[in-house]
């Protein structure tokens, strides 16, 4: 439904009604925010990076096609402008404990999730980052092996491959620690 109402709203601003661009702040705000907080772990990093993000999305607008999700198209830029500080500054940081934490479970669930969540941030880590990117946006995002390769440029067959390998490289690593059942990694 954002699609459309980002594609609407995109057409709108590049029309003159700059006021639009709030809608598709709104909407996709905090989907930058977790996408920002795979690579920063600091807040005020990841709020710099999410004003830079749309700073050149709406600088961009003109190059929206409409040919995949807004939302996608977003991302993209995301993607590469994280890449770009990321390099600067490497500070990446796939996954962390907290996404895997809910304090709805008991103490002794909540210190078991935190432990397996350690180890798997910790093997998620000893991955190439090309490899960790594809596998964060196709679990943690969503995203299909098609707009994961618009969002990061790798081919689509390469994407299939990253994310298969990645899947390999932590089955591996966790089968040791986590009694091989590694959260739909078959």
């Amino acid at each position: 439904m954002s699609h459309d109402s980002d594609a609407v709203a995109a057409e709108r601003v590049m029309a003159g009604d700059v006021e639009a661009f709030a809608g598709i702040v709104r909407r996709n705000q905090h989907r930058l925010v977790a996408f920002g907080r795979r690579f920063f772990r600091n807040l005020a990093d990841i709020e710099d990076f999410v004003q830079e993000v749309f700073l050149q999305a709406f600088r961009r607008l003109d190059t929206y096609r409409g040919e995949s999700r807004f939302s996608s198209w977003l991302l993209s830029i995301a993607y590469h402008l994280a890449i770009r500080q990321m390099h600067r500054a490497p500070d990446y940081s796939s996954l962390e404990v907290e996404d895997i934490t809910d304090s709805r479970h008991n103490p002794e669930e909540i210190t078991l999730r935190r432990e397996s969540g350690r180890i798997i941030v910790e093997a998620m880590r000893s991955l190439p980052d090309k490899f960790a990117t594809c596998l964060d946006l196709f679990f943690f995002f969503g995203q299909t092996y098609a707009e994961i390769s618009d969002t990061t440029g790798h081919p689509v067959n390469t994407v299939r491959s990253h994310i298969r390998r990645a899947k390999e490289m932590l089955r591996l690593s966790l089968t040791d620690d986590l009694s091989g059942e590694c959260y739909g990694l078959s």
